[in-house]
């Protein structure tokens, strides 16, 4: 990224170059060199946008696979099998663990802190805990440390 902004700093700096011995007047060289530092800032505010995109794209697989298992779930409805509800639990636990993992590579420490007051509050898997301790983490990667669960 940093390769990037260097990049385009060096191209707006070339373009100043042409624009300066092209430019007829000091006005229009005291004008490129205002946008030139324009653009700059402009690509220095965009660069934690960037990451933070970055940061959320990495959840997108592990949202999706949680999306396919409620079809699942769903589709299986309340006649499933003992064993289709064991498989099921277990499926949730690789996507929940993967959560955790995708949290604590992260630059900041306050989701995977979060994570573990949902672990807390949702403790087990039976009784829909572990979707609701599933959908508590999500929480904290949007919005940021809550109080989660149920108090």
């Amino acid at each position: 990224m940093k390769q990037h902004i260097l990049s385009l700093s060096f191209f707006f700096a070339f373009l100043g170059l042409v624009s300066f011995a092209n430019a007829q007047t000091r006005t229009d060289v005291a004008e490129l060199l205002s946008a030139v530092q324009d653009a700059e800032k402009e690509m220095v505010m965009l660069l934690p946008a960037v990451q933070k995109v970055r940061e959320a794209a990495g959840y997108v697989p592990i949202i999706k696979s949680a999306q396919e298992l409620a079809a699942k779930v769903k589709r299986a409805g309340s006649g499933m099998s003992k064993s289709q509800y064991e498989g099921f639990q277990r499926e949730l636990g690789k996507i929940e663990a993967n959560l955790d993992s995708q949290s604590q590579t992260q630059s900041q420490q306050t989701p995977h802190t979060c994570h573990g007051k949902c672990a807390a509050d949702f403790p087990g898997w039976g009784g829909g805990k572990g979707w609701q301790r599933f959908i508590c983490k999500l929480g904290c990667i949007k919005v940021g440390p809550v109080s989660g669960g149920n108090n």
